[in-house]
């Protein structure tokens, strides 16, 4: 489901809910946490996709990611295989809102 900002007209408190798509243009039927006012209106959000937070390099593709990294290993500076395997090991984690 997809995540949706609000914000409080009366207090401007921000909040998020997550809201199936049939229902994201109909008013939000609860009032704000923090004051209790019914003066809620729905933010427009740059982003509200989520990602696997599980998803590697390598499991997306099957193992040749680490394939691939062990050859370019053998053309680089030993210096720089540090920052290979951080990148091997880079899940979804910091992607889309924080």
């Amino acid at each position: 489901m997809p995540l949706y900002g609000y914000r409080c007209e009366e207090c401007e408190c921000q909040f998020d809910r997550l809201l199936g798509v049939s229902v994201r243009d109909q008013p939000i039927s609860e009032p704000c946490p923090e004051c209790g006012e019914n003066g809620v209106k729905k933010l427009i959000d740059v982003c509200t996709m989520g990602v696997d937070a599980n998803m590697t390099p390598n499991k997306r593709t099957g193992g040749d990611w680490n394939r691939l990294m062990d050859k370019v290993k053998q053309s680089t500076p030993k210096r720089l295989h540090g920052n290979l395997d951080k990148v091997s090991d880079n899940t979804g984690r910091k992607f889309g809102p924080q």
